[in-house]
This record gives structure tokens, sequence and C-alpha cells, in this order.
């Protein structure tokens, strides 16, 4: 399934954590693109802020999806309802490989 703006598969999870730390926090994906992710979080999260963030992306063929380990900053955060937040961020560095077990697994690690 496409987003609107045609990137990503939107209700995909996401991992997140401010960058050094060692806890991850799940979100959902809204949108994605090459250069950066729109999530749904419970954090509130302020520009500018480092994270380390890890999802699940197709191959391009549809079939075997991909592991992406990206170290990225918050652009803008604002409170989508009084339980979470939308977060957009730009990727800074992408690291790619394949998804350790797909079958065995949906979470994005």
């Amino acid at each position: 399934m496409m987003s609107r703006a045609g990137h990503g598969a939107p209700s995909a999870p996401i991992l997140f954590r401010l960058y050094g730390e060692d806890v991850w926090e799940l979100g959902t994906v809204e949108n994605l693109s090459g250069t950066g992710v729109l999530f749904r979080a419970r954090s509130f999260l302020t520009a500018e802020t480092p994270l380390e963030v890890k999802l699940l992306v197709p191959d391009g063929t549809g079939v075997i999806p991909l592991r992406m380990l990206c170290r990225a900053e918050v652009l803008r955060s604002r409170r989508a309802t009084a339980l979470d937040s939308l977060v957009s961020v730009r990727f800074s560095a992408i690291r790619i490989g394949p998804a350790v077990n797909p079958l065995r697994s949906a979470r994005p690690y």
C-alpha cells in the first residue's frame, strides 16, 4: 500500500531512540521518502533532536523487506492527539541490509 505521496507503507512499524540511548520506542510510519520519514509516536520530540531509526522497507520487488538503520534529525513535531505526536525527521546516514527473518517477525529489527 502506498501513501498519498507515493512513498513507503503507511501503518508500518518504526523503532526510534534518542541518539546514543539504549531504549527503543515504537511508532507508526505515516509517510516514507528517500530523505526522511513522518511517523506517529507517543513521545513529543523537539526540532533538531538527533535520533536513530529502524524500519523495514520493500526491496523494490515487493517480496523481501530490507532493514534500514538510520541516523536522523527531527525537523518538526506536533501533537496529533492527546496521546500521540506526528514527528517528521530527515535522514543523515542510512544503512540498508536484509531483514533478519521477515517470515518470523513483523517487527522492524
